[in-house]
């Protein structure tokens, strides 16, 4: 790899009628060894297809797609998985997670820096919030169930941090997980106008600006919460059954020559 070359920028897979689908493959992980390609994917939500993306995706011969999303989210939005070929499709039942933000929408002086708080906040809290999905989705991973994509609705907070833990205990250096994460922000203004689709009319829209943004702060904010309750990605994931010998055996599927 070249000086100042970024490991594998070329990730990034294009579609029309959605965005922020890319591979994880290609990243630097431990002993400078790759992350293999096309087995392990993240997106936005599987919805409002072209007929050009779902070919694109049929294209990636998914075994199983794993749905972040909320009962509510899926309601509205049905996944078009289903539509890709013998796909396995995973979810889990839950309500919409408040996480802060009433703290936004009901303070006396609503300002950006609220937002701000209510995503760090917020990120501390999704590793708990979604403790059953991580595990499910680490199971899936020690059984090599991929080529497996995940994905929430725009593909950067549940599904932003679900990367930074899998990448964290791959080994990739925590800058590449940071960049990672920020290329989200690439395609802003589609999760822009979604995102303002279910937000008081009441508010201006440049408050939202901070939900919106990948700022690393937040996945920074995640990390220290890990680092301070359970020493770390691999002790949280312990505490989720997910014990060294599972992660070791995700090492060896997701890395090349990795022994």
């Amino acid at each position: 790899m070249s000086m100042g070359e970024k490991p594998a920028a070329n990730r990034h897979i294009s579609l029309t009628g959605m965005a922020n689908l890319r591979d994880l493959g290609g990243l630097i992980g431990m002993g400078g060894r790759r992350i293999k390609r096309n087995k392990y994917f993240r997106s936005g939500e599987l919805f409002g297809l072209t007929d050009e993306d779902r070919e694109i995706f049929r294209g990636l011969n998914l075994a199983t797609v794993y749905d972040l999303r909320s009962s509510l989210e899926r309601e509205r939005r049905p996944s078009e998985a289903p539509r890709f070929g013998a796909v396995k499709i995973y979810g889990r039942d839950y309500k919409d997670s408040a996480a802060g933000f009433p703290e936004v929408t009901s303070a006396p002086v609503i300002r950006a820096s609220l937002a701000v708080q209510a995503m760090v906040k917020l990120y501390r809290t999704i590793p708990y919030e979604h403790a059953d999905s991580i595990r499910e989705i680490f199971q899936l991973l020690k059984e090599d169930r991929t080529p497996l994509l995940f994905h929430c609705v725009a593909g950067k907070d549940r599904t932003g941090i679900v990367t930074a833990l899998l990448l964290e205990v791959l080994g990739c250096a925590r800058e590449d997980i940071y960049d990672d994460y920020i290329m989200t922000n690439a395609h802003i203004d589609l999760i822009r106008s979604r995102y303002l689709e279910h937000t008081p009319p009441e508010v201006p829209a440049e408050i939202w600006e901070p939900v919106v943004q990948s700022d690393r702060r937040y996945l920074e904010a995640m990390f220290k919460q890990l680092e301070s309750e359970h020493g770390g990605a691999e002790g949280y994931l312990s505490e989720l059954g997910i014990g060294a010998a599972d992660i070791e055996s995700i090492r060896r599927l997701a890395i090349e020559g990795y022994e």
